[in-house]
């Protein structure tokens, strides 16, 4: 082969490869923001029992109850997942050949990525969505006119009054999850 491509628990593929001179490449197949505040806070400040505020871009940031959840989320983690496994999350990115590969739009992360970037001392290269649209003109007639409703809606709120949440399509909230959601929502008092 001429290139690896590899994710977060593949670090021990990229080494492999380096051994017989085939570059590799990381492919994080979720967003830079969240993958930066971590590593920035593993880097230069020993995990996350030491989030300070010093993230150079202050709307990422936890409440404290949030930093509490994910530290007791990562102690439980370390209990049930195998050293070497845990150790590989930080290990892919060191062993990646020059560039990282991400499934994001620079438009919507540019600045993270960025800095990600400066960061890690890697080139992060977005790639897009991995899903490939099919372009039927019938279908895209449909598309409008099913969709134009929520165009609608949209022109009719006031800037930043609407909410969008979604949780991607591998996550599955209990129910306890999902009232907890919607009150929050409710109590946002955004549409």
């Amino acid at each position: 082969p001429d290139l690896l491509i590899y994710d977060v628990f593949q670090a021990w593929a990229s080494e492999l490869a380096s051994l017989i001179h085939i570059p590799s490449v990381l492919f994080l197949c979720a967003g830079v923001v969240c993958r930066a505040w971590s590593y920035f806070y593993d880097v230069n400040n020993k995990g996350l029992s030491s989030v300070d505020g010093t993230y150079p871009f202050p709307a990422i940031v936890l409440k404290d109850y949030e930093i509490k959840k994910t530290a007791a989320l990562v102690q439980e983690l370390k209990k049930n997942i195998p050293e070497e496994v845990v150790l590989s999350l930080t290990k892919s990115l060191e062993v990646s050949s020059h560039i990282v590969l991400v499934k994001t739009q620079r438009e919507i992360e540019g600045k993270y990525i960025d800095h990600f970037s400066s960061c890690c001392g890697k080139k992060i290269l977005a790639v897009g969505p991995l899903i490939e649209l099919k372009h039927d003109d019938t279908k895209e007639e449909e598309k409008d006119e099913n969709s134009s409703h929520i165009i609608e809606f949209l022109n009719d709120r006031g800037e930043s009054s609407v909410v969008y949440v979604s949780f991607g399509s591998e996550c599955f909230l209990s129910e306890e999850e999902r009232e907890e959601m919607a009150y929050g929502l409710e109590l946002s008092n955004a549409n």
